[in-house]
């Protein structure tokens, strides 16, 4: 059994020259058996534009067989619409960008998997979680998942209630977002809420591991 990670930075995994930041990606092996391989694509700054441009899209396409599942999770990088090199509009470019990786991947006989992003962590002066931070990307990929008869798991709406839970404090530590001098790579601290750490990559796997036990998915029997 192969599962194929096709995403961007708060997928991806990450080394030592970027600790402590990790994609929830690098922590899915986690929570299958030894005998499932989870290759993992996904890449730093990638929109559904960039990630196909860049030539990342084809070399996981080629590890494509017959009953490979794909996730794909795209839409942060695609809202930028100060770099041409990555935007997409979403109703248009991304929704079409979208639709010829399910059909390809189909054409091999691979299952593609939608996943909508993971919630940016942003407070308002009232401590209450800032609505919309995507811009209509989720929706958009909602749109394709129902026309393209795809399965979508809303990550983006499940991250959100697990900020909503936590609060602004206690959810700094899902992300980068720490002072300085706790870590080498980091002296000044960071304060980036899109970016995961252990804590969150951790629990953004065990939410989409969760989803497919919540649908009785047939990646289920493949759980530890």
């Amino acid at each position: 059994m192969k599962i194929i990670l096709m995403g961007d930075s708060t997928m991806q995994t990450n080394d030592a020259s970027t600790y402590p930041q990790v994609g929830w990606g690098q922590m899915l092996s986690l929570f299958f058996k030894s005998d499932v391989q989870i290759m993992n694509f996904a890449k730093n700054g990638c929109s559904t534009k960039s990630f196909y441009d860049l030539g990342f899209f084809n070399k996981a396409l080629a590890e494509v067989e017959e009953g490979t599942y794909c996730l794909i999770q795209f839409g942060h990088n695609d809202q930028k619409v100060e770099n041409p090199l990555r935007y997409t509009d979403k109703e248009t470019t991304y929704k079409t960008n979208l639709s010829f990786y399910i059909d390809e991947i189909r054409q091999r006989k691979g299952i593609p998997v939608l996943l909508t992003s993971v919630y940016r962590r942003y407070f308002d002066n009232q401590q209450r979680i800032i609505e919309d931070v995507h811009q209509g990307y989720p929706e958009a990929m909602m749109e394709v998942a129902w026309q393209e008869n795809v399965l979508l798991l809303d990550i983006c709406q499940l991250s959100k209630d697990l900020l909503t839970r936590l609060g602004e404090e206690a959810s700094k530590r899902l992300f980068m977002v720490f002072s300085p001098g706790l870590y080498d790579h980091y002296p000044q601290g960071m304060n980036d809420n899109t970016h995961l750490r252990s804590d969150g990559a951790f629990l953004i796997a065990k939410m989409v591991v969760d989803e497919l036990k919540r649908i009785n998915h047939p990646l289920e029997k493949y759980l530890l």
